[in-house]
């Protein structure tokens, strides 16, 4: 199996699984491996883009960053913001057009889940997941897909990500919020206490996360409840 691994293309940034059984899709993201992850991982500014959630969601043109914020942090009724700031590395990791096909790996992705979900007969669920970069790319991935009526028709989008850098600011963090409450999305975000990549960047945020997961050490008792806590929540176990 090691060597399996090492012959595999340093492009191969994703697999799909189905488990026909559990009508589960599961997509998984691998962390860094080559220097172009790295200089992706890297590349934490500000990327403004579009608010990929309808426009017939609450919005309030006139709300400024600290009501923003002041409502992810009180909780109050969400106002959709036309655009959101997201790390510019992991956006261009997923949406950056091929020069050869046109598409993106976000659009690739999506395909092949359509295509196993619809070879299942369209009534399964869709899982993402990742360590690191992967888990940063799980998050983002989980958010765009929840607003594809596709992918959530048959329940929310699970992502369960490990040990996961930030990847937006405040706006992101309300917008995600927003569709984890409108059954849309859920996320686990299982990480160690002492793991300095999960509070990175320092300039962004993903703040109240409805499962989060920390371990304060790293014994062999702490990865096995990693796992026990992922399979809870994949089985939709949330009493963990």
């Amino acid at each position: 199996m090691q060597q399996q691994t090492k012959n595999l293309p340093k492009d191969l940034i994703y697999v799909i699984t189905v488990d026909t059984e559990k009508r589960i899709v599961m997509l998984a993201f691998r962390g860094c491996v080559t220097k172009a992850d790295w200089n992706h991982s890297f590349d934490a500014k500000w990327k403004k883009v579009r608010n990929p959630i309808p426009e017939s969601s609450s919005f309030s043109s006139s709300a400024t960053s600290s009501s923003r914020r002041n409502s992810i942090n009180n909780g109050d009724v969400y106002k959709r913001p036309q655009t959101i700031k997201v790390h510019r590395g992991f956006h261009r990791y997923l949406f950056r057009r091929r020069k050869d096909t046109g598409t993106c790996k976000y659009d690739e992705i999506c395909t092949k889940l359509h295509e196993y979900s619809t070879a299942m007969g369209g009534d399964c669920l869709i899982h993402a997941t990742g360590h690191s970069l992967g888990g940063a790319l799980a998050t983002l991935f989980g958010f765009y897909a929840s607003t594809d009526e596709r992918f959530t028709k048959n329940g929310p989008i699970r992502v369960i990500n490990f040990g996961s850098p930030y990847v937006g600011g405040h706006a992101f963090a309300a917008s995600f919020r927003h569709q984890e409450r409108s059954s849309k999305v859920q996320l686990a975000r299982i990480h160690n206490a002492r793991d300095a990549v999960t509070h990175l960047p320092f300039n962004m945020t993903l703040s109240k996360v409805r499962y989060p997961i920390v371990v304060d050490n790293q014994s062999e008792c702490s990865h096995n409840y990693f796992f026990y806590a992922a399979c809870c929540y994949i089985h939709g176990n949330t009493h963990f």
